[in-house]
């Protein structure tokens, strides 16, 4: 027997029990339209995969250029700001104050956009699921704005610290014997 009748079949007895009454075999129509589209569409879904997939392929490695350019500028003006902030110790005091700052005010946002959520959370109509749903993301995005500005202040006030203290000479075998570090 083929097994899209043998589907069929305990489909259209499932169906009869639950409802009383089912047309034959309607389930069997139904797998039958679905393999025989699935197959029609196939094979153009493959040739077009074939086609498109050198376009794509240089496409990505184009965009691994310019991102790989793009990274190279970025940690070119990281350095610089570095520079900047060692030159300039209150200038790199008043950024932490306002990265501090931030992170403060989007844990803020994050706690307001929770708030609404919780209250329409425990209705159940469409308006209150849209409104839930706007409220989570609003959540969601302050949550992640606050953590990537926690990030960046580390990186940054990391990479002052250390690149202070490279310029001092503190990594340097006869320093670090001075100064009571283990000489390597």
């Amino acid at each position: 027997m083929h097994v899209t009748a043998l589907l069929a079949a305990s489909f259209d007895n499932k169906m009869e029990k639950e409802t009383g009454s089912i047309q034959p075999g309607a389930y069997a129509a139904n797998v039958d339209l679905s393999f025989v589209l699935g197959l029609l569409l196939s094979i153009p879904l493959s040739i077009l995969a074939n086609v498109f997939t050198p376009k794509f392929q240089a496409w990505m490695a184009k965009r691994s250029r310019s991102a790989a350019e793009k990274r190279e500028r970025e940690s070119e003006e990281f350095w610089k700001e570095i520079d900047f902030y060692k030159k300039h110790l209150a200038a790199y005091v008043a950024r932490s104050h306002m990265m501090t700052v931030r992170v403060i005010s989007y844990t803020a946002a994050a706690i307001l956009f929770s708030i609404p959520a919780a209250h329409w959370a425990m209705q159940n109509d469409d308006v209150s699921s849209v409104k839930l749903a706007v409220a989570a993301a609003l959540t969601i995005s302050a949550i992640l704005l606050a953590l990537m500005e926690v990030r960046r202040a580390r990186i940054l006030a990391f990479s002052v610290i250390h690149s202070a203290q490279h310029d001092a000479g503190y990594f340097d075998e006869e320093n670090r014997a001075e100064k009571g570090g283990a000489a390597e």
